[in-house]
């Protein structure tokens, strides 16, 4: 997922309660960076756990659990560091 296809997307806030393709999309993501989410596609109070320390760490998002459009963009950036590194 490109930051581009996001910014020009409608994105849909993905949060608690939120279950499909984009919650396991975003599960796989962060499993990707280090976090250990079971990817079922459901958006429990676990995964918001783990978007709120993700959001912590990054210093320039709002801490709400909740996965809008930056914090998607700051995810997918993690992950493009990760292959670089």
């Amino acid at each position: 997922m490109s930051n581009q296809n996001i910014e020009d997307s409608d994105f849909e806030s993905i949060k608690l309660g939120c279950q499909g393709s984009m919650v396991l999309i975003a599960q796989k993501m962060l499993n990707s960076i280090g976090y250990g989410l079971e990817e079922n596609g459901n958006f429990d109070e676990n995964m918001a756990t783990i978007v709120r320390d993700f959001q912590i760490k990054s210093n320039s998002l709002a801490v709400d659990g909740v996965i809008d459009a930056e914090t998607m963009i700051a995810i997918d950036s993690a992950i493009d560091l990760r292959k670089v590194s």
